[in-house]
């Protein structure tokens, strides 16, 4: 960025043509970034003349919503995993000295091809249901190599059967040699290819990949500064009649 002399600059603390302030709001759990200390003086001072809500600093972020960020002084870059959120998982079920895999599901599987009971266990149908949703949590946060696998599984919330719980208990081994791995977003990471700050995404799709209803999985993963920050795999909402409709499908994707 274009450095400004004092003279020039809006803020004082700030030597460079764009100051920010990001504010992340969930429920009551509140975070800021920001490189500017002029914009969240500011800020406080709006809020504090508003009265509604009272505010608290808490000194650097380190949690948030069990994610653990990690911030590199000299080089800007920040980093995130959730490795203690996988260890308490694994502990849940047994499984902190499991052998991890190397992949989150086996190529070819297909779950539709698995018999499904005719009246599901309540009891059992709940204790996935709770499972499924601790992965989602990871693959939507930290793990976005595990999206293919939990989306599929997560077809499977009222009927299961022990066929799909292992597929479960492959993709938490999976976790286990990955929970330290981190999405690291630096500038300076960033190759010739692609500009500082630039956006560029991929997406892809299969054809008719679910044997029972036909339908076609899509994906699409976004980057900034040389690590992802937004991704997403699902059905798509109609059934493709062609690889090409597939494929317009995953780019058509929010």
């Amino acid at each position: 960025m274009t450095y400004v002399p004092p003279a020039q600059r809006i803020y004082a603390s700030y030597s460079h043509s764009i100051s920010a302030l990001i504010i992340a709001v969930y429920v009551d759990n509140n975070a800021l970034r920001y490189n500017c200390d002029e914009l969240v003086k500011e800020f406080e001072d709006s809020v504090a003349t508003d009265a509604r809500i009272q505010l608290h600093q808490d000194g650097n972020l380190e949690w948030f919503l069990s994610v653990r960020y990690m911030f590199d002084v000299s080089s800007g870059a920040v980093s995130c995993n959730q490795e203690a959120y996988i260890d308490r998982l694994l502990r849940k079920y047994g499984l902190e000295n499991c052998n991890s895999t190397k992949l989150p599901m086996n190529p070819g599987t297909d779950l539709a091809l698995l018999p499904l009971p005719a009246v599901p266990d309540k009891i059992c149908v709940l204790a996935y249901s709770a499972l499924i949703g601790e992965l989602l949590f990871i693959a939507i946060n930290t793990a976005p190599q595990i999206s293919y696998a939990v989306s599929c599984l997560t077809r499977y919330m009222v009927k299961f059967t022990p066929s799909h719980l292992q597929v479960v208990k492959q993709v938490l081994r999976y976790l286990r040699g990955v929970k330290s791995d981190m999405i690291r977003w630096c500038a300076q990471d960033v190759s010739d290819k692609y500009a500082i700050g630039k956006i560029y995404g991929f997406a892809d799709a299969s054809f008719a990949d679910d044997s029972s209803i036909r339908k076609s999985t899509l994906a699409y993963y976004m980057f900034v500064n040389n690590a992802v920050f937004s991704w997403r795999s699902c059905f798509g909402l109609i059934v493709a009649t062609s690889t090409t409709e597939a494929e317009l499908q995953a780019f058509a994707m929010k």
